[in-house]
């Protein structure tokens, strides 16, 4: 399996921090569909690492839907 490699502002570390401090499960899902998007709208060509990676995160986002 691949590793990926996110690139974060300064902003968004604080986010992911604030999240973590808080315990902040509403703001933790929203971060995570935002990062599904981005992998979504980056795919280009025959990515099979990165297909299971976003549908990983497709079951997250469905599990806290219901």
């Amino acid at each position: 399996m691949a590793d990926y490699t996110m690139n974060l502002d300064k902003l968004q570390l604080g986010r992911i921090e604030q999240i973590v401090l808080d315990s902040d499960e509403k703001e933790a899902l929203k971060l995570i569909k935002e990062i599904h998007k981005k992998l979504k709208s980056g795919q280009v060509g025959c990515d099979p690492q990165g297909q299971r990676m976003r549908d990983r995160l497709d079951d997250v986002v469905h599990k806290f839907k219901k």
